[in-house]
């Protein structure tokens, strides 16, 4: 295969880029548009098959696909935001800047059998808080970093002229950088009024899982093309390490408790030691529709299903004498609705439009500093043009998150502690080679 030595080197390239930090949050923490092309047209993607993308949006369209097509990009994020908490003034967030790797293949295997592949990081948060020492939330994150790399392996099979469906494995790596302050009520009771921190943890864990995904597409009549496509939940077990430095004033440390001072007891709690916790990946249910009322127009919609609805809690559970940390956040399941236009030139230059809206998954209460999240409204627009029969594309998507009130840190006490404010800016850029 031509593209075979290409291929190598995008998905070492990847894997490279891979390193650095992750995209921040989106619907929950999943970034759903993942190539310029779907980013541009508002996320949509189930029912088109017109580049490599499709392995990641339409799988099974890449059973339409000719030749050997390869993409590689990046996804760059900058985003920002506040919480207004009552009482205690308004912390800001750093705005973070994030980057992640998108790499497409397909190859026509055979006249109605067509493979892809998909490197891409859909789950992703990036939420780091100034002051955290003073941060209303600081008892629950100061800073909370989940990055991942997603491969997806398709194999598509056109039956016939008009219908193809689509199966593959999908391996997910995640990994989660968490900092906190910990305190026990019982001895900040001790020390006086109000929480007293008496260590800084930090999580450092990560994981694999394989999960599966299928897909089907069709094109009941020409210039009408729907899809679908489902990723299956998937659970990712992470371990690795959570390490304290004791940061308790030197007044309650020698308080006595019993036959031993507390300095005593925080030495033998908050020690370095192994932790873990388990990621419920939700299930994405995806439904898309194309028609082109010209031959140089396209119009998408998209409609999303996202079971968010295990991710019940988070129990980070350290295994060794440090108390487990739960963080419960009871989400739902939720839709996502997205639309997108297309023009092309004949020039080769192509122009996009897109506006997505996404339910939040997360109650009031399941609303915190690690996941700020809301109802969401996407603008996004993006052009593409060859050069040389190589294709670039470029998108730039604007996510406003609706003011939101919710917890510093989740509690018994259904009432909230401020309101999060948030905003998203999102570039993607890409190259695409057709063999």
């Amino acid at each position: 295969m031509r593209g075979g030595p290409a291929l190598i080197v995008c998905a070492l390239a990847a894997l490279l880029v891979g390193l650095l930090p992750g995209a921040a949050a989106a619907q929950g923490f999943l970034h759903w548009p993942q190539s310029p092309r779907s980013a541009a047209m508002g996320g949509t993607g189930a029912g088109l098959a017109a580049g490599p993308g499709a392995a990641f949006h339409s799988p099974a369209g890449i059973a339409w696909l000719d030749g050997t097509q390869l993409q590689v990009g990046a996804r760059l994020a900058a985003d920002g935001g506040s919480f207004h908490a009552f009482g205690e003034g308004e912390f800001d967030r750093d705005v973070g800047f994030a980057a992640a790797p998108t790499v497409f293949a397909t190859h026509a295997i055979a006249r109605d059998l067509t493979g892809g592949l998909a490197i891409t990081s859909p789950w992703g948060i990036a939420v780091e808080w100034e002051r955290p020492d003073e941060f209303a939330g600081r008892f629950l994150t100061s800073g909370t970093r989940l990055t991942s790399l997603d491969a997806s392996l398709t194999l598509a099979w056109r039956a016939g002229e008009r219908w193809g469906v689509s199966a593959g494995p999908d391996i997910v790596y995640l990994r989660l950088d968490r900092d906190r302050l910990a305190h026990d009520p019982e001895l900040s009771a001790l020390g006086g009024d109000g929480p007293i921190a008496l260590a800084r943890s930090g999580y450092d864990i990560d994981g694999t899982a394989i999960g599966l995904v299928f897909g089907a597409f069709g094109t009941p009549r020409p210039g009408v093309s729907l899809g679908a496509s489902f990723r299956a939940p998937t659970e990712v077990s992470l371990e690795g390490i959570v390490d304290f430095t004791i940061i308790a004033p030197e007044e309650l440390k020698a308080l006595v408790r019993g036959d031993r001072t507390i300095g005593e007891i925080l030495e033998e709690t908050y020690i370095d030691q192994s932790a873990r916790l388990d990621v419920p990946l939700p299930y994405v249910l995806s439904l898309g529709a194309a028609w082109d009322p010209a031959p140089s127009v396209t119009l998408a919609v998209d409609v999303q299903r996202i079971g968010w609805g295990d991710m019940e809690e988070l129990d980070f559970t350290p295994l060794g004498p440090a108390p487990s940390d739960l963080v419960p956040l009871n989400w739902e399941d939720v839709w996502a609705w997205r639309i997108g236009a297309e023009v092309r030139r004949p020039e080769g230059l192509a122009l996009r439009l897109g506006y997505a809206r996404e339910e939040s998954p997360a109650p009031r209460a399941g609303v915190t500093p690690l996941f700020p999240d809301a109802e969401r409204e996407a603008l996004s627009g993006g052009a593409a043009f060859s050069v040389r029969g190589i294709e670039l594309e470029a998108a730039y998507r604007l996510t406003v998150l609706d003011d939101r009130e919710g917890v510093a840190l989740p509690s018994t006490s259904l009432d909230p502690d401020g309101v999060y404010e948030s905003t998203e800016h999102h570039f993607s850029i890409a190259v695409v080679r057709r063999f």
